[in-house]
């Protein structure tokens, strides 16, 4: 089928992972522009799931585009590791030069597109548009029973607070021992922190990032430096609300950090053993 001949054109030259799951026979193929340590794009890939699961057997393949958020995921044996956590099967085409993305005019991700006889019939960029995604899917694959129920009735929700990141690359100040943040998104760190391109490196107890918090939970994107695990605190107040929390961190990932007992707060993080690299925090 000529949808084949785009997909293998698409791989070539590029290093697939689980390539013998490359569908044969596939009426339309969803390709979701992913990064396995981006928040937004896990919470995106729980619905392209349940499309792939429910649209499968009427001919509806999925397959992953992986570049890189940070030069970690650029690393295979990261991504490998982190698919297998993930417990993710499909396809996955690595790009670790975003040479591929370029050329499918993608700058930012997750993004869907859908392939139908070598032709692309949708795209979507970023989370949401699960509702009109089925739509176009149960419009483009043959032989479906229209009176089936459609598995997004209505469009879900999903966290729309955005990511703080801590590297100079995102263009982020940080203040530094000048007391605690009074505003949503601005970093204050004490102590022994660097600010290197992606990440804050906080190297040991007298090093401490604090910022502002939203949302329920809160998550970090981060790595251990060097070979043994680094232990993260993080203490979260509001008021006389209190929560302490233990995070070992070993590959560079996102972690769930805590579940806040209210949605907003103050959040003071150390790494109280080893050093760490913090890239960004994430919440919902």
């Amino acid at each position: 089928m000529q949808q084949t001949l785009v997909l293998r054109e698409l791989v070539q030259g590029y290093k697939v992972l689980h390539k013998e799951r490359i569908p044969k026979d596939a009426k339309a193929i969803l390709y979701d522009v992913f990064t396995y340590s981006c928040m937004n794009c896990l919470r995106s890939w729980g619905f392209l799931e349940k499309l792939h699961e429910a649209y499968r057997n009427y001919g509806l393949e999925l397959v992953i585009i992986h570049p890189f958020e940070w030069n970690f995921e650029r690393d295979e044996r990261n991504v490998k590791r982190a698919l297998k956590e993930l417990n993710i099967h499909v396809p996955v085409i690595l790009d670790p030069q975003r040479k591929l993305i370029k050329k499918l005019n993608v700058n930012f991700w997750p993004s869907q597109i859908l392939v139908k006889d070598g032709e692309v019939v949708y795209r979507h960029i970023g989370e949401g548009g699960y509702k009109q995604l089925e739509l176009v899917i149960r419009k483009n694959i043959g032989n479906f029973q229209y009176g089936e129920k459609s598995i997004f009735p209505s469009e879900p929700k999903y966290s729309k607070i955005p990511a703080v990141y801590c590297g100079k690359r995102k263009n982020k100040k940080v203040f530094c021992n000048d007391g605690l943040p009074k505003e949503f998104g601005v970093l204050h760190a004490s102590g022994a922190c660097r600010q290197a391109d992606e990440c804050l490196i906080s190297r040991g107890p007298d090093s401490c990032i604090f910022l502002k918090t939203k949302g329920n939970k809160v998550n970090v994107v981060a790595q251990t430096i060097g070979k043994k695990n680094s232990l993260l605190l993080a203490r979260w107040n509001k008021g006389c609300r209190q929560r302490k929390v233990l995070l070992r961190v070993s590959n560079p990932k996102l972690y769930h950090l805590l579940n806040a007992p209210a949605k907003n707060g103050t959040l003071a993080l150390s790494a109280i053993r080893g050093k760490t690299a913090i890239y960004s925090f994430v919440f919902e």
